[in-house]
């Protein structure tokens, strides 16, 4: 006999296939709902658990802690390819609408 659809553990590859799936695409927890069938608590520690877990394991790998001289390289290329001030990144994918504020003149005027 099967154990009732209420008492079957998440596997962890759907675990991660639930977090992959949330993450890039920017949507909330109900899109997930519909299709996996889960609860809204479920997703959302389902969600937390997998980041935290990649945090962990792969971040001192991916990303290691940088130091002063690393940020500012990294603005100081971004300024010569780009000449945008203040940046040593960007955010791939996302677009970030921006509108200059009036009260503000550009550098240099008066």
């Amino acid at each position: 006999m099967y154990p009732s659809i209420l008492h079957m553990p998440i596997t962890a590859p759907q675990r991660i296939a639930i977090a992959l799936r949330y993450l890039p695409s920017g949507d909330d927890f109900n899109s997930l709902l519909v299709h996996y069938k889960i609860g809204y608590s479920t997703v959302r520690t389902i969600v937390r658990q997998v980041c935290s877990a990649v945090q962990e394991h792969l971040g001192p790998v991916a990303l290691p802690k940088p130091i002063k001289d690393t940020w500012l390289n990294a603005a100081k290329g971004f300024w010569e390819k780009w000449q945008f001030p203040y940046c040593f990144a960007t955010i791939d994918r996302k677009h970030v609408m921006m509108q200059v504020i009036s009260t503000f003149s550009a550098i240099g005027e008066q």
